[in-house]
This record gives structure tokens, C-alpha cells and sequence, in this order.
């Protein structure tokens, strides 16, 4: 029920996650596209989902809730900073009617749970992220099996047309309305961008920083 997806994210303070768990150096997301894709970011959805603890309860009423329901979230037991972020997160539900019962699981048994038999009410994951931006969007493809994938056609035929565009301002528009139905959808609660932090021996030089599962050591010297 997208009311009720609407409610939890109403629920959650994001803000205060960032500031929690990166002390600011974060951002807060608001679609599952990072700002750092600069060109093909929407900025547009920025402000989707402020926290609002008392629309939540609008929706959830909406969503045929009045009284709130109950619901398990899933991490991963490994992951020690989905476990702090767990935490911020029952603490917003459960102050408006969503009883979370938290249950980390280890790695093996969780992948199962989630990603072979979808078992789950909620589930909590971090996602790597990468420089392209159909390899991002694509989890929400209705053919998806990396990710949640999404019951809309709109959105599987804007992926295809970005995919095999040579125009690259019709390749923008299409990613960015795909980062729109994500909000107008809500299939999950996007968080925050914690960036990358690197500590560097001050014998080295020339290291640079990307904001994705990459590093480059070519360039780093021995002083």
C-alpha cells in the first residue's frame, strides 16, 4: 500500500540520522540516486518526505492503520552501522504507532530471508554505489533480481529508452523521472549518503577520493 510506505517515510528523521551516524559530512537522500551524478541528478524531488511524525499518522490512518501495526526489520548482523541506524529508525516508528521488532541476521541467513524468499515486513541494506546511472536505477526494473523492482511499465520503458539513446539530453529526462516515480512510488525509505571517509598516512601523497566502490592507487606516492 504506497499510504503506508508514504507513512514510514513521513516517520523517518533523516536529518538526524545524517547528523548521527556521519556527523553531517552526509546527505540526505531523497530518491536512489546520489547527488555526486551531478548532471543527472533531479533536484526536484529534494525535500520529498521531510519528517513530518504527524502526517505519517494521516497517512497510516489512510493506509488503514488507525492504530498503528505492527512490523519486523531485518539487518544484517555484521553490518555494525545498520544496527545504529536500526536504532534511530524504531525509535521514529514506534513514536507514531509502528511497533518494530529489530532482528539482525547474519549475512547467509538474511540474504536468503530477503533476497531468495522476500520473507520480510521491512529490511535495512546498504547499497554500493556506482559512477552509471542505468546500473543504479535498474533495481527498480519489473525484471529486477538485484533489487526490489517496481510493477510499472512507465518506468521500465524510460530505463530502455535511456539505455539505448545516443541523445543525451533525452538520456537526462528519462533518469530523472525515474528518480520521481521512486518518490511518487516510495517502494523504500531512501536515507543518506554517508560519503567516503579516508584516513592517510602523512608519508603518502596524491591519494584521491571517489564516491563509489573504487579506489584508485596508481596515483598514491611514498613520500
Amino acid at each position: 500500500d504506497v499510504y503506508k510506505r508514504q507513512a514510514i517515510n513521513y516517520a523517518i528523521d533523516k536529518e538526524k540520522m545524517n547528523q548521527t551516524l556521519t556527523n553531517g559530512r552526509g546527505k540526505v537522500l531523497y530518491t536512489h540516486f546520489t547527488p555526486v551524478l551531478e548532471k543527472y541528478y533531479n533536484t526536484d524531488v529534494e525535500g520529498a518526505f521531510e519528517y513530518d511524525p504527524e502526517k505519517a499518522k494521516e497517512y497510516l490512518e489512510k493506509a488503514g492503520y488507525p492504530d498503528g501495526l505492527d512490523v519486523t526489520l531485518y539487518t544484517v548482523a555484521e553490518a555494525t552501522v545498520d544496527q545504529d541506524m536500526a536504532t534511530l529508525m524504531v525509535e521514529d516508528l514506534q513514536a507514531v504507532g509502528i511497533n518494530v521488532t529489530h532482528e539482525p541476521l547474519p549475512w547467509n541467513t538474511y540474504y536468503e530471508q530477503v533476497y531468495t524468499t522476500a520473507d520480510f515486513d521491512m529490511e535495512l541494506i546498504n547499497i554500493v554505489g556506482y559512477p552509471d546511472p542505468s546500473r543504479v536505477l535498474s533495481r527498480y526494473a519489473s525484471d529486477s533480481s538485484t533489487g526490489p523492482g517496481l510493477e510499472n511499465p512507465e518506468y521500465d520503458e524510460l530505463l530502455e529508452r535511456a539505455r539505448q539513446s545516443a541523445d543525451e539530453a533525452e538520456v537526462i529526462e528519462c533518469y530523472k523521472k525515474m528518480q520521481q516515480i521512486l518518490v511518487d512510488e516510495a517502494p523504500c525509505i531512501f536515507t543518506v549518503d554517508p560519503g567516503v571517509s579516508v584516513v592517510l598516512s602523512e608519508k603518502y601523497q596524491g591519494y584521491e577520493a571517489f564516491p563509489f566502490a573504487f579506489t584508485n592507487l596508481a596515483t598514491v606516492e611514498y613520500k
